[in-house]
């Protein structure tokens, strides 16, 4: 039952944070903190916000512990609950950190007790990974225990890091006034325990074995009936063999945890690193050894099949054939017994943005790289296989398709059409090249070249840099517009890729291309985004995220049968990408499925309210005209179609049935009308169709060289303002023009459908809106070199505003025309913007304004959001949760045995 102590303090919180969190409920008290439930109104997410004890905080003051508390907020590390804020509500000193849907360690252990020695291993392996990652960023958590490890998904999640370490340092001796002991004595460090402030990061290895020890005997490894009598026996008395209490625990485990639960600093690992790889790495026989983790396997297993392979080459060349026959027999038979597992495991709780192949296995099968959101921008993150632990390689860019060198020791990474490298153990990033045209792909030959796909063909550049040469040309006469994502097969000589026809990847094929000649073949097999090779089998993908198998008959340049589907429920990304990749020996890593995106109502207080209640892949939504319903466009594997959301009946019907991506949709200024942009009929064209679904969908706009990617009405329905572009001419870019609308024509008189420019140069320019006035156009454009909004006058389009200051994109107008909102696009933490605008007598931005801060949605062609015709909310798209990437070491094994099962 509640108090009115704490009544009084959930009144106190929800008062002094009106407006940024709703709190719901206490869920728990500890000895520092009370925790609450709440809602963050202006990100629409769940939060967990913890509340220092009153007195604590009084102690401490506000501007000394929040200025601590910044430390912990620039870590982040996939096994870390970040810090979204903190600050002074009303005297309450708070931080929030992610609500996780879950159980604490805690929990478990309350229920089970003691858990597997494999579970428990490689929990505390995970969070070693964790406690070194923050080490080197010199923070040391201080108070670890089960109930600050956080079970998410299989995976745990470190709570309260540095919280302890800023109200130590925040508070100094004036702590002795709260009578509060930072730690808890059952995995309190000896010198911690003492009350030794020169601490640093092996006081937390000692608080992990403690909570390692528990996991496995049931038991902390000093227990008490007072906090006293703990404490006495942690500076005094040894630690009992794991073994001695529990027989099936390994011998390595129990040793790495001794060692770390040593009296002395000096005599314990080093740093959290070493004691995981004590725990994962140590050779001992399967059949005694059921803790040993999946990194030590791995690690073991690469390590068997190069000495194996060094072995057979010594032999053979030093014995006679016959001898040497015998030992290549004996090699193959001892492969066959003892050949690798299949094993899965996953990279979860992870923002992914969506881009093109953000994903990459080394050739030797030890690394996997990935593209994240880790901060404010996209991070290239590594993952070696033999470890539990990522590292961000890179953080805070715009990085878009990565790939590995052919020694693994490097990997390309590219932005736009920018290509660069980095090395694989860290440094500084270097340029390789600037490309005219966006870059699809890259594959690192082992002669010192990157072959990059781009819509003009194969392009060859030297991974030292220097200029670029054309490798292969789009064969346009039988309809190939791309090359896109460059495949090297294991002879060195050969290039698959994704052939691109004027459908995009509704007309994609696999094409063969060779190095030494420069001859390029667009076969008949149907594939997009090449993705490994075992064996003579080529590893691709359909354009609905199904990998496929089929035979390459490098000498025809042709797949000689009919593919066969290997797996399913891969992510596609918006450019036709796949974000999977295979390393050499056949392991393979993908991102399973789509990312979830929720649609929300944000009001003037910035409270987000859901507006579809079952989170899917969103994008575009659109008031109409009345606000009653909602035209957006949702993905799922089988492609994009528009759907009509009522708001009042709360359903959701769909609106396109025919092609395979329609995006963009727009409503007519009466409401009675959507229009959309369809690839069905082989192009990108513009639709339209009642939106009550009655009748049939009609061609409004297509055009004869170019493709239409984004189109909208005037006010007055007379004019139709579009994007387009040239996918088969780069330099074209995407230019913006405006039309007389077929409809607005006399039935009687000819109608002029000339074309006019609103906005014509090299540089991209699209996401056009125009103003509900019908005086103006703002746009997008690439111009100044980093996007910004601009503004025309229109239709004499002679006058040009530039609004934004910073990278910005997707502007949409308020219903006055007097305000002009965009997406601040320099982070993955995108803000939108109003500007207020005086049209006259001179234009002028009155002011610039951030009215909502959280991960908006990004579209390339238009709006990711809107404004309701009242201006009352915005409507937008963002993510309602974070990804999984999945990993199979050896998968060629399991492939072998589904192609044997199918007869292939």
């Amino acid at each position: 039952m509640q108090t009115s102590e704490q009544a009084a303090q959930l009144h106190r919180l929800g008062t002094s944070l009106a407006g940024r969190y709703v709190v719901e409920r206490e869920v728990g008290r500890g000895g520092m903190a009370t925790v609450y439930v709440a809602h963050d109104v202006r990100h629409g997410r769940r939060v967990a916000l913890k509340v220092l004890d009153p007195e604590l905080g009084a102690v401490l003051g506000p501007e000394r512990f929040l200025s601590e508390i910044r430390v912990t907020a620039a870590l982040q590390h996939p096994n870390l609950l970040p810090l979204f804020d903190s600050g002074d509500a009303g005297g309450l000193l708070y931080y929030v950190m992610p609500y996780v849907d879950g159980e604490t360690l805690r929990a478990k252990l309350v229920r089970e007790k003691q858990l597997p020695v494999r579970e428990a291993v490689e929990i505390a392996a995970a969070v070693a990974n964790a406690l070194d990652y923050a080490h080197r960023h010199g923070v040391v958590h201080r108070d670890l225990k089960p109930e600050n490890i956080l079970l998410h998904e299989g995976q745990p999640l470190v709570a309260d890091f540095g919280i302890a370490l800023a109200v130590r340092n925040a508070g100094g001796n004036r702590l002795t006034q709260t009578g509060l002991s930072l730690g808890t004595p059952q995995y309190m460090s000896p010198e911690q325990a003492a009350g030794d402030r020169a601490i640093d990061g092996r006081t937390d290895i000692y608080s992990l074995a403690a909570v390692l020890y528990e996991m496995l005997v049931g038991d902390p490894p000093h227990i008490g009936s007072t906090a006293q009598a703990v404490i006495a026996k942690v500076l005094t008395e040894r630690v009992q063999s794991m073994r001695a209490l529990r027989d099936s625990v390994p011998e390595h485990v129990d040793a790495a945890v001794i060692r770390a639960l040593a009296k002395l600093p000096a005599d314990r690992w080093s740093t959290a690193q070493e004691f995981a790889e004590a725990l994962t790495h140590a050779r001992a026989p399967s059949d005694t050894a059921p803790g040993v983790a999946l990194g030590g396997a791995l690690a073991r297993s690469a390590s068997y099949r190069s000495n194996r392979l060094r072995a057979v080459t010594a032999v053979s060349a030093g014995l006679t054939c016959v001898l040497a026959a015998v030992v290549l027999w004996q090699a193959k038979s001892l492969r066959t017994r003892r050949e690798d597992p299949t094993v899965r495991f996953s990279v979860d709780s992870l923002q992914l943005p969506s881009v093109s192949r953000g994903i990459a296995f080394s050739p030797d099968g030890r690394v996997v790289a990935y593209i994240a959101i880790t901060g404010p921008g996209r991070s290239i993150v590594v993952r070696a296989l033999d470890s539990q632990r990522s590292r961000v390689l890179l953080a805070n860019g715009g990085f878009g398709q990565i790939f590995f060198s052919a020694d693994s020791k490097s990997i390309g990474f590219v932005s736009g059409s920018i290509v660069q490298r980095i090395a694989v153990a860290g440094g500084t990033a270097v340029e390789v090249a600037r490309l005219k045209s966006p870059v699809y792909g890259g594959a690192w030959t082992p002669a010192g070249e990157i072959v990059l796909g781009t819509s003009t063909g194969l392009i060859a550049v030297p991974a030292s840099g220097g200029a670029p040469r054309r490798l292969t040309s789009p064969d346009s006469a039988h309809g190939e517009t791309s090359q896109r994502w460059p495949l090297l097969l294991p002879d060195g000589k050969t290039i698959v890729y994704e052939s691109a026809g004027r459908g995009g990847t509704d007309d994609a094929r696999i094409g063969i291309a060779s190095l030494s000649t420069g001859t390029s073949a667009r076969t008949s097999t149907a594939g997009v985004c090449p993705v490994g090779y075992v064996g003579d089998q080529l590893v691709f993908a359909t354009k609905n995220g199904v990998l496929m198998t089929g035979h390459v008959d490098l000498g025809h340049q042709r797949i000689t049968q009919d593919p066969t589907p290997v797996l399913d429920s891969l992510g596609v990304d918006g450019d036709g990408g796949i974000p999977a990749a295979m390393s050499g020996d056949g392991s393979l890593a993908y991102q399973e499925g789509l990312p979830l995106k929720q649609v929300v109502a944000v009001d003037a207080r910035g409270l987000a309210q859901p507006i579809l209640a079952a989170p899917r892949a969103y994008a575009n939504p659109q008031y109409s005209p009345d606000g009653r319903r909602i035209a957006v466009s949702i993905r799922t594997p089988a492609g994009t179609d528009i759907w009509i959301y009522d708001l009042a009946a709360s359903t959701l019907t769909r609106l396109t049935a025919d092609g395979t991506s329609n995006t963009a949709p727009e409503w007519t200024r009466d409401g009675k009308r959507v229009l959309w942009i369809s690839n069905r009929g082989g192009s990108r064209a513009v639709w339209w169709q009642s939106a009550d679904g009655s009748g049939t969908a009609q061609l409004l706009l297509k055009l004869v060289d170019r493709e239409v990617t984004a189109a909208a009405f005037t006010s007055d329905g007379t004019r139709i303002v579009y994007s387009a572009t040239d996918p088969a001419n780069p330099d074209f870019g995407s230019d913006l023009w405006w039309r007389n609308s077929r409809v607005s024509c006399a039935a009687s008189s000819p109608c002029d459908t000339t074309a006019h420019a609103v906005s014509a140069t090299r540089f991209f320019e699209g996401q056009a809106r125009p103003s509900p006035d019908g005086h103006w156009i703002a746009y997008t454009s690439m111009e100044p070199g980093d996007p910004q909004i601009f503004v025309r006058s229109f239709p004499d389009v002679q006058s040009r505003y530039q609004i934004s200051t910073r990278r910005a994109m997707a502007p949409v107008w308020s219903p006055d025309s007097k305000t002009l909102y965009y997406i601040a696009a320099d982070s993955e933490v995108r803000d939108l913007v109003a500007a207020k605008l005086r049209p006259s007598p001179d234009f002028n931005v009155l002011s610039r304004a951030t009215v909502y801060h959280g991960a908006v949605d990004m579209s390339p062609s238009t709006s990711s959001y809107d404004v309701s015709p009242d201006g009352a909310h915005l409507l937008v798209v963002q993510r309602a949760g974070t990804e999984r990437i999945v990993i199979v070491h050896n998968w060629a094994a399991e492939l072998r045995s589904k192609l044997r099962e199918t007869g292939q």
